[in-house]
């Protein structure tokens, strides 16, 4: 596994490669959320901004750098916001081993706002 916290790392890394890091105690909810990930739309080829929340539950929680970087592996990918959210809350929840929910918010576009919403292993 390649370690990120405390190293100088700027490129992607599968999610395989996050860090995973133990709580004393179980927590009920761990959210994340960023409003920088991008992706690229497959049909237009214009990039798609979201607001992006990952939330799930337990003792393990993913190192926040090692996550920015995994987020930042779609910046390139021909994706849809619905395989987008698919994807991440199948990687996370794979990497994590509990349920994943993702939530995508992509920014207007065409005076419309899309919110996907996708969950690993459906505890939600």
């Amino acid at each position: 596994m390649t370690r990120v916290l405390g190293e100088t790392a700027r490129d992607p890394i599968p999610a395989s490669e996050i860090e995973v890091l133990l709580s004393e105690r179980p927590l009920d909810r761990i959210t994340f959320t960023t409003d920088e990930l991008t992706a690229v739309c497959p049909v237009t080829g214009q990039r798609d901004f979201y607001t992006c929340e990952i939330e799930y539950g337990g003792r393990s929680t993913l190192e926040s750098k090692g996550l920015k970087l995994y987020l930042s592996g779609f910046v390139a990918v021909g994706i849809t916001a619905e395989d987008l959210a698919c994807h991440i809350a199948e990687d996370l929840g794979t990497r994590l081993d509990v349920p994943v929910r993702v939530t995508l918010t992509q920014s207007v576009r065409g005076g419309l706002t899309l919110e996907v919403v996708a969950s690993w292993e459906d505890e939600f």
